[in-house]
Formats: C-alpha cells, sequence, structure tokens
C-alpha cells in the first residue's frame, strides 16, 4: 500500500470512528489535499480521488455530508470527471434531502415561514443537525449538474429527489440552484419559430438556465443569421451578449430587443399570437418553466408589446452558455409545426 493510500485509509478509519467536530474534519482534509492531491496531475489524482469518494461517502454522518461534499466538489470544479463523484453522492444526497423535505413539507403552509432548524428540533428531532449538510450537498451537486451532462441527467429524471430540492428552495439558495442546473437547457435541440412571418430556426442551446441568458442569446443569434437579421435591425453589443455566456467575460451592459419570446399555448384559431401579455416568457422565469410540445422546447416570437431592454449577466464561470442556429425551417414545417401546438392546446382543454 504506497503513502497516499494509507493517508487516505487512516482518514477512513477516522471517520468510521467518528470524527467530532467540523474544524477536525476540515483539518483532515486539509491533510489529504497537501498530501494526496496538491502538486499532481489530473490523472494521477483520479485513482486516490474515487478511493477517497467511496469509502467516505458511506461513512460520514448525515450532518458533516455538506462539508465533505464542497471538499469533494472542488475536485470536479478542478477538472476532475464529474461521474467519479455524481455516481456516489447522488444516491447519498436523496438520503439526506429527501427525509428533510418530508419532515419540512408541513412548515410550508405556514404564513411566515420557521427557520428549518427550529420546525425540525420540533417535529423530526432526529433531522435536526442534518440541515446544516444541505447547502454544502446542493452546492457540490450543482457542480456535477453543471460540469457533467450524464450526471445532469440523472438528476433532472429523478422525480422524488427534484420534488425535495423544490421544498428545501423554500428554505434556502442552494437547492433551488441545484434544481435550476439540473433543468436547464443543457445539450439540447430547440426551435424558433417567428409566427406573424411563418419562419423558423433550428437552434443547439449549451448550458442555458435562466431567461435573461435566452433572451440575449436569441436576440443575437437571430441579428447574425441571414434570414433573420431583419427581425433585429440593431444588433447588440457583442460585450454585451459575451456577459451572458460566462461569468467574468465580456461588459454587462443593456440588451434591446423588438421580439418577445412567448410559450406554445400563445397561439389562435389564425395561428397568431392571442393575448401577448398573458403568453409571454418573462425574463425573470426559468428555460424549464416553458412548456413543452411533444417534448421538445419550441419557442414563439412576435413583436414585443412593449420597449423590451433588460441588463444582467452569467451567474457562475463553471461552463460557457451559448445558442446557436444550426438550420431554417420550411414555411410548410412552420406551418404544420403551428397547427400541430395549437391542435395540442385545444385537446389539453377537452
Amino acid at each position: 500500500m504506497d503513502s497516499k493510500t494509507q493517508i487516505i485509509q487512516a482518514f477512513l478509519a477516522e471517520l468510521s470512528q467518528g470524527i467530532g467536530s467540523t474544524d477536525e474534519l476540515f483539518e483532515q482534509l486539509g491533510v489529504i489535499r497537501d498530501q494526496v492531491f496538491t502538486e499532481a496531475y489530473l490523472e494521477d489524482i483520479l485513482p486516490y480521488y474515487e478511493q477517497l469518494v467511496d469509502g467516505s461517502l458511506s461513512r460520514v454522518p448525515d450532518h458533516q455530508l455538506g462539508h465533505l461534499s464542497l471538499f469533494l466538489g472542488m475536485g470536479i470544479e478542478s477538472g476532475l470527471p464529474p461521474e467519479s463523484l455524481g455516481s456516489a453522492l447522488i444516491p447519498r444526497a436523496r438520503m439526506l434531502l429527501i427525509p428533510l423535505a418530508e419532515a419540512l413539507k408541513s412548515a410550508l403552509d405556514q404564513q411566515d415561514l420557521p427557520h428549518p432548524e427550529d420546525h425540525l428540533a420540533e417535529h423530526a428531532p432526529e433531522l435536526e443537525r442534518s440541515w446544516q449538510s444541505v447547502s454544502g450537498t446542493c452546492t457540490a451537486l450543482t457542480s456535477i449538474a453543471l460540469l457533467g451532462h450524464l450526471m445532469r441527467q440523472t438528476l433532472c429524471e429523478d422525480a422524488d429527489l427534484l420534488e425535495a430540492l423544490m421544498v428545501l428552495s423554500r428554505f434556502d439558495v442552494a437547492p433551488e440552484w441545484t434544481y435550476d442546473m439540473a433543468r436547464m437547457l443543457g445539450h439540447e435541440h430547440i426551435t424558433l419559430v417567428h409566427v406573424p412571418s411563418r419562419r423558423g430556426w433550428r437552434a443547439t442551446a449549451h448550458g442555458i438556465y435562466n431567461n435573461f441568458q435566452l433572451y440575449a442569446f436569441v436576440t443575437d443569434c437571430l441579428s447574425a443569421y441571414p434570414d433573420a437579421r431583419d427581425l433585429v435591425p440593431t444588433p447588440p453589443a457583442p460585450a454585451h451578449v459575451l456577459a451572458y455566456t460566462c461569468h467574468g467575460h465580456g461588459e454587462v451592459g443593456p440588451i434591446s430587443s423588438p421580439l418577445n419570446l412567448y410559450e406554445p399555448d400563445a397561439l389562435d384559431e389564425d395561428l397568431q399570437i392571442a393575448g401577448p401579455l398573458h403568453h409571454a416568457v418573462w425574463t425573470e422565469g426559468k428555460p424549464w418553466h416553458i412548456p413543452r410540445h411533444q417534448g421538445q422546447v419550441v419557442i414563439l416570437l412576435g413583436p414585443a408589446p412593449y420597449h423590451r431592454s433588460w441588463v444582467a449577466g452569467a451567474d457562475t464561470n463553471l461552463i460557457e452558455s451559448s445558442l446557436t442556429i444550426t438550420g431554417s425551417l420550411t414555411r410548410q414545417e412552420v406551418t404544420n409545426l403551428l397547427q400541430a401546438m395549437r391542435d395540442a392546446t385545444m385537446g389539453a382543454l377537452h
């Protein structure tokens, strides 16, 4: 057994016995960081990292899972494969988060939400200490969702875990962030349709997690695409668009658009936008709020009912978000799609 493995095994043995304080846990993890991971190539680190993940997540108590998860998450943010953590952390996180959400559901009916630890102390005292691990565990899950497409899919397909994250997001921002990253437009084909002119485009979305980004990228892409640039006669400043791709890139500044984005149920019997203010995709929302048509994101475009301008930017530097138009639809394809969307909307009403 080499010295690095010995260090990890010694830590796992102490973890099995119980590490009394957070300070002591951090001290032990600091030894591993300095003596196992520092000044080593990622491919050399990976076997030891996987030893640590597999051994520690099965031993750590719930109230220390958050601190351990934060430490392990830094490895993913440094370039280690997201699957090397996600495959073990996701099932372990379920064991923490789902019971906590079940215990806190009864607090959601109160006009003023209590502090989660106060509610747990009264209604589920065995879980009270576990709350302190929610933020750290969710932060690590967020890194996995951002950096690992397969891990993001695993999270997105776990209905029970997503429901738990929604409940917990009422009490802390970290679960909300995890939920949003799990359901973002990660690597998806979407369709843009300008309803008045019966034009449409196929596009690929990568890492789009809020509607400010969606509006900025749609505006920018249309302004540059040959058969769409007339819809956005004044292109947005490239530096302002770049600010939506990755936190710290470009320059945050105003973007304006003459177009509004609309949901699939916005079509009337003439296949035009009906009630623009009632069916708009709001910049303050999230892409996953947009109802899908036959499993795909279809975004309708039309004139904005008022001057639309906003100032925002990307929220993280872990990924680079983008939208790329890959081709145009024929007029007949657009008409057929709009009719199918209208039929689906009417069918849902009966």
